[in-house]
Parts: C-alpha cells; sequence; structure tokens
C-alpha cells in the first residue's frame, strides 16, 4: 500500500473509461504510475462503464495499493458519458482522457506538469503521440508546434487541433464553464467534441516530446467497420458542428473552417458508401437526401474534386450518388 496523501489542489485528473479492456487496463495504469511524480500531486479516475469482463476487479487491485485510484460504477452508457461521467467528479486543475487500451510514456507527466505550472491557465496543451501496433511497430505522428499561447480562433483558421480527445490536456474548469461535454451516444464522438474546444480556448500551446501511445487494434476501431449507425452518427457530428458554426462562431474564416472539416467528413462518407450493400445503401441514400444541406460545406473544402461533388448533391443526391461512383 501507497501511504502518501492525496493533496487538496491536484494539478492533474487522468479519466480512464473501462469497458471490456481486461487485457489492456493494467498495462495502462502502470503507465499512468511510473512517472517519477508525487502521487499526491495527480489522481486517477477510472469509470466503470458497466464492464462485464475483469476491468473493474483488476483496477480495484491497482486501487488497493495507490490512494490516488478511484474507482467509479454506472451501468453501460458508452464513452462519451464515460467520460462526462470522470470530468464532472474531477478534482485536479486539468483532466486527461486516457483510453484504457493506450499507455502513456514513462516520466512524461513530470514535464507536462512543468509546462502546466510555466504557462498559467492554459486552456488546452496538446500533446506529441505515436500510433503502436499490435505486431510492435511504432509509428510516431508529428503535429507541428504550437510554442507560445495562442488563441484557438487561430488555430482553427490554421486546420484544428486532431481530433482523438486523449491528444490533449484541458483546463477543467474552461471545459465545465463552456459546457464541452462529450455527445452521448454516438461514435466519432471527438470530432464533434475538439473542433468546439479548439474555437473556445483562449491559450493553445503544443509540447515538442512524445507522450501518449495510441494503440491501432486489429478489427478494434471503428473505421474498420461499416454499419448503418457510423453513417448516423458522422451526420449528427456535422448537424451539430454546423449549427455550432451558426449559432457561436463569429469570424467569417472560422466559420469556413468548420465547413471545410464537415465537408472533409461528407467526403469520407461518400467514400464509406461502396462499402455497403444495396439495402443499406438505399437506407444511406435516405439518410443523405435528409442532410442535403451538409453537402454545401464540400464546396468550402480547397479540393475542385470535393467543391464539384458538393455543388452536384446539392442538386441532387442521387445524381451526385451516380457520378461519384463514376469518377472514383
Amino acid at each position: 500500500m501507497v501511504v502518501e496523501q492525496i493533496g487538496k489542489n491536484l494539478k492533474l485528473s487522468i479519466i480512464i473509461p473501462m469497458y471490456k479492456v481486461e487485457r489492456y487496463i493494467a498495462e495502462c495504469l502502470y503507465s499512468c504510475l511510473k512517472q517519477g511524480v508525487f502521487y499526491k500531486d495527480f489522481e486517477i479516475l477510472c469509470v466503470d462503464d458497466g464492464s462485464p469482463d475483469k476491468s473493474v476487479f483488476i483496477a480495484k487491485e491497482f486501487a488497493k495499493k495507490y490512494v490516488n485510484i478511484s474507482i467509479i460504477n454506472q451501468q453501460n452508457k458508452g464513452l462519451s458519458e464515460a467520460r462526462n461521467t470522470g470530468l464532472k467528479a474531477a478534482r485536479g486543475e486539468y483532466v486527461w482522457f486516457v483510453d484504457s487500451d493506450d499507455w502513456i510514456e514513462p516520466f512524461c507527466l513530470d514535464k507536462i506538469l512543468s509546462d502546466l505550472c510555466k504557462y498559467e491557465r492554459l486552456d488546452v496543451l496538446q500533446l506529441q503521440y505515436r500510433l503502436t501496433y499490435e505486431d510492435g511497430r511504432k509509428e510516431e505522428v508529428p503535429f507541428w508546434i504550437i510554442d507560445k499561447p495562442t488563441d484557438g480562433r487561430t488555430i482553427t483558421k490554421r486546420g484544428g487541433l486532431p481530433a482523438p480527445a486523449q491528444f490533449s490536456i484541458y483546463r477543467t474548469a474552461f471545459l465545465r464553464d463552456n459546457n464541452l461535454y462529450f455527445y452521448p451516444g454516438i461514435l466519432h464522438e471527438d470530432s464533434e467534441f475538439k473542433p468546439r474546444v479548439c474555437y473556445l480556448a483562449a491559450s493553445i500551446m503544443s509540447v515538442n516530446y512524445v507522450c501518449y501511445n495510441y494503440l491501432q487494434r486489429k478489427g478494434g476501431s471503428i473505421t474498420s467497420t461499416y454499419t448503418l449507425k457510423r453513417i448516423k452518427d458522422v451526420l449528427t457530428v456535422n448537424e451539430h458542428l454546423l449549427d455550432f458554426a451558426s449559432l457561436r462562431v463569429k469570424e467569417k474564416a472560422c466559420v469556413k473552417a468548420f465547413y471545410r472539416f464537415i465537408g472533409m467528413n461528407m467526403n469520407s462518407l461518400l467514400f464509406w458508401y461502396r462499402h455497403y450493400n444495396k439495402e443499406d445503401q438505399k437506407q444511406i441514400r435516405k439518410m443523405l437526401c435528409a442532410n442535403k444541406k451538409l453537402f454545401r460545406c464540400m464546396m468550402q473544402t480547397n479540393n475542385i474534386k470535393y467543391q464539384i461533388e458538393g455543388f452536384l448533391f446539392n442538386i441532387s443526391v442521387p445524381l451526385g450518388l451516380k457520378l461519384h461512383t463514376l469518377i472514383r
């Protein structure tokens, strides 16, 4: 048992949602603990999202030994609600959403806490990350360095931040005060969350060292499955971003940036369309017709082909799909 006491003024809360991750959760927790940082300075909140396997048992064994680990139980509600539960319970000045099948770099937390202390009231600290594969391969994914506090509108105009929520650390009060929670019950929740966060942030910086290992599980990614829910949820994401851009975004350049992001999402839907069977394609056509206004955003991208497709789909979805199939 680690007898070190939790401090009253925690700098960081690490939020780890758990669902069917008994193979991975131990390594994730070990990585968060092997940091050379006093346990009194940060907490680890393991949110059990009604997991039916041994994930909770494993996390509880860790909690017996480490005073800064807490378990929060809830019925299965999905990743978004698990993260939201953790955010509401967090006591740290900052929060970091870490997926339970990923792990963080040894001793990166000391550097991160130092950077957070150096620059007061950063709303977002963007992290460098690498992709890791189950066969042992690793691939670093460089992100352009934001070497001084920069307002989110400037970052939005430059293309925004990478969508996965776990690649950033956020000031807790900033998220809560701006009602920046994850949209419940959908896939691609990060694509709805991160653009709003980026735009509203008063100050964003990035680190120049790798902090996060992002596991690419074979067959485990939502990007490798083609379901009707996936199409519906991306349309939901786009609708919410379009509403946000219309109601909250004031600068024309930022509005266009949101349109470009939505346009790229719509282009991805068109690419996925060919992977569905004919019956599913029929349902997708109905969904696309009901959301035809989203195709206008494709005309705001920097790709001439996408601009033409957006124009055609805005006229007629069936016509657009026929031409799309021919030119791809």
